[in-house]
């Protein structure tokens, strides 16, 4: 029994630093941005479009690798994921125009499809109790690396005016986990340290008629599809707006600011539960929508480039916008049978990955139109629409 135990574990472990790669290469594409746009003088539309594609290859991708986790081809899938994983960040390094920009991003995007599945799965099938536990530190794993990303890149940026240095770097991390990961699990597999669950656990749809959970779960993944194109337009856009539009020391740490912002965000989703229990979700997520709401039509009045008014603002935006997103996560469960949970998730998931695709695109678009300051706008009137399906749900659901 201390055996399989600790023989969990040491998967687990491995699995966290999978998640920390993988989060981290994601956000390193947001974080460079910044120099391809000015160095392959790029359009806002191309930008949102190498963002969507990206997003896009990630959602297509991701159903196939789920269905062959759930045949037990998982040790395979992961060193595939990897070693993808290294190839095309290395590719990336050789991006000289959008359109080879546009190509080695999706190919990001397609290694990027890997990992969650077969880290989530994997964990929630080693372990029963205190699954939840688990899944969380795997998710906290994934945001360190974003962290670890930006700060990284930003900094290499600024001091040696490379993001091939910092693609590099990474790719170098993703190339030794591949090799390490090969040795480690030659001879393991997971199966053999799975629970084996009940016919009470299994997880099955809830096909139940009853159209209250129904009318719930379509007003819920709306509400996260607008969450994450938000995410989109204005945390995945960050370092390039604060590049190009502002001024002085805020543009020369435009990347740290990216850092910045999720550093809140990690502090937001981490008492975003307790929140969700103190107020009930719709009440938390009115209220924010519109405290934030208030804060954008702020800075935008002042727009200024002022450090100390940008620090502000994206720590105040991080924070509460990362208090949302979880909430629908979870609330998304409440509309399934148990024995659906995992089903639900992955819906929410993918879904939200279409969000990040239109926002990227839209986003994109209108700013060539106007300015980067639609990027704020459009998450006004977003956020607006949240409040009112929040409304809809407190009136009708009582959650």
């Amino acid at each position: 029994m201390k055996k399989e135990k600790d023989q969990r574990a040491y998967i687990q472990k491995r699995l966290y630093f999978y998640h920390f790669l993988n989060d981290g290469i994601t956000f390193l594409l947001p974080t460079i941005m910044a120099s391809m746009y000015i160095e392959f003088n790029l359009t806002w539309f191309q930008m949102g479009l190498v963002f969507a594609m990206n997003s896009l290859a990630t959602v297509m991708l991701q159903v196939f690798v789920g269905y062959f986790t759930d045949k037990h081809f998982t040790e395979a899938l992961m060193k595939v994921g990897l070693i993808f994983l290294a190839f095309s960040s290395l590719m990336m390094i050789f991006s000289f125009d959008f359109w080879s920009l546009l190509i080695f991003a999706t190919l990001s995007g397609i290694a990027l499809a890997f990992q969650h599945s077969i880290s989530y799965a994997t964990t929630s099938r080693m372990y029963k109790n205190n699954k939840d536990i688990m899944i969380g530190r795997q998710g906290a794993a994934g945001d360190l690396g974003k962290c670890a990303a930006v700060f990284s890149s930003a900094i290499l940026v600024i001091f040696f005016a490379s993001w091939q240095l910092a693609l590099f770097s990474w790719t170098v991390i993703a190339f030794l986990s591949f090799v390490v990961i090969t040795i480690n699990f030659k001879r393991i597999k997971f199966r053999d340290y799975y629970i084996e669950e009940t016919e009470v656990d299994k997880i099955v749809l809830n096909v139940s008629e009853n159209n209250i959970e129904k009318s719930l779960a379509i007003l819920i993944l709306a509400a996260f599809i607008l969450v994450a194109a938000i995410f989109t337009l204005i945390i995945t856009n960050l370092p390039t707006y604060l590049r190009v539009v502002k001024t002085g020391l805020v543009s020369e740490l435009s990347g740290l600011f990216l850092g910045f912002t999720l550093v809140f965000g990690i502090l937001g989703a981490y008492f975003s539960g307790r929140v969700k229990l103190r107020f009930g979700m719709s009440n938390s997520i009115i209220t924010i929508s519109v405290f934030l709401i208030i804060t954008i039509i702020i800075y935008l009045i002042l727009d200024s480039s002022n450090l100390m008014t940008n620090l502000i603002f994206y720590a105040v935006l991080g924070f509460f916008l990362f208090i949302i997103y979880p909430q629908l996560l979870a609330a998304i469960n409440d509309c399934f049978h148990s024995k659906k949970i995992g089903f639900g998730y992955g819906i929410m998931l993918s879904f939200g990955w279409i969000g990040n695709f239109i926002g990227s695109l839209v986003g994109g678009f209108l700013a060539d139109i106007y300015s980067a300051n639609v990027f704020y706008v459009l998450g006004i009137i977003i956020l607006i629409i949240i409040i009112v399906i929040l409304g809809i749900i407190k009136i009708k659901h009582s959650i």
